[in-house]
């Protein structure tokens, strides 16, 4: 059988709960429904982009160089001791397709922000995407071992602009919704290659509160002390606009890219240490967007919480409003 997670990259305006102070534990797994942490079964991750007509703001050189930035970050040999090779492959293609084709592909929507192709079923109704979601990356893994086996990136150009911040921030000053490309592609590839957020939000999403590698359950996103271990990560749960920290992955980052795809390995671990009364997402989850005021009035983004979507190849997805 067949899992699919989708994880989502959301609008969110972050309350004053983010000045208290959190306690960093480690890497949180993503897992299929069954308690399996998901993983390639080979550390060798061919990506397709497709290069065809770049949204404003991004060439193809922009954009193929954010890509690749992003993939190289979480590969060897940026990262010592890991034998993962995120390679990116380019595509004469404007319109990526997001199914089960084990070709893993990245690409925008500009158009219409819903999965693309769709054919509707009881189980994939083919609504339009939550509109506050900058990237959606759906992984597809085996329900039973958590080998993943296709895994595909939409990315929001309907309501964002991207473009290379650190480059062209100053001359961009007053794009509305402006996203750092490499900032949301890194993010993203972290879920691609079968990571979870590092923390919980209990107000976008009805799924169990996830545990780390150690067993430890994840802290909740809102306690995170900005500028502390886990605000920082690549794979928190939120970002400023226009952020490019995450572009750089911090220790425990490095560490789950390490443990998963180490040296010598095949890319699927043991199995980590979860309660067994939390291995179970039947049905599956999404996150919504939520929103309150921020002291600063900065928009900050929550990034996308892994849902799991489908049983066997039927895809079924369960939308959380609030």
């Amino acid at each position: 059988m067949m899992a699919a997670r989708r994880a989502r990259f959301v609008l969110m305006l972050v309350g004053l709960g983010l000045t208290a102070a959190g306690t960093a534990h480690g890497y949180v797994r993503s897992t299929t429904r069954v308690g399996k942490p998901v993983a390639w079964p080979s550390p060798h991750v061919p990506v397709e982009l497709s290069v065809g007509d770049p949204p404003a703001h991004l060439d193809r050189a922009t954009l193929l160089a954010a890509v690749q930035a992003a993939a190289a970050t979480w590969s060897k040999p940026a990262v010592g001791c890991t034998d993962l090779v995120v390679g990116v492959l380019s595509a004469e293609t404007s319109v990526t397709t997001a199914e089960m084709d084990q070709v893993n592909r990245i690409g925008f929507r500009r158009d219409d922000w819903r999965k693309m192709p769709c054919k509707v079923t009881e189980t994939e109704p083919c609504e339009p995407y939550d509109p506050f979601a900058i990237a959606i990356t759906t992984v597809t893994s085996n329900t039973n071992s958590g080998a993943i086996v296709d895994a595909d990136m939409e990315i929001n150009a309907v309501r964002n602009a991207f473009a290379d911040v650190e480059r062209d921030g100053v001359m961009l000053a007053n794009t509305p919704s402006l996203q750092d490309l490499q900032n949301t592609l890194t993010h993203e590839l972290g879920h691609l290659i079968g990571l979870d957020h590092n923390c919980h939000d209990p107000r976008s999403s009805r799924r169990p509160r996830g545990f780390d590698h150690t067993g430890a359950e994840a802290v909740d996103c809102g306690t995170a002390a900005p500028g502390g271990d886990i605000a920082e990560a690549t794979m928190y749960s939120r970002a400023m606009e226009r952020e490019t920290m995450k572009r750089t992955l911090t220790a425990d980052d490095q560490k789950a890219v390490c443990e998963i795809y180490n040296v010598g390995s095949v890319g699927l671990p043991p199995k980590p240490v979860i309660p067994t009364t939390m291995q179970s997402d039947p049905g599956g989850c999404a996150v919504a967007s939520s929103h309150s005021s921020h002291p600063a009035s900065r928009a900050w983004w929550g990034l996308s919480a892994l849902a799991l979507i489908a049983a066997g190849l039927r895809p079924s997805r369960r939308r959380d409003d609030g």
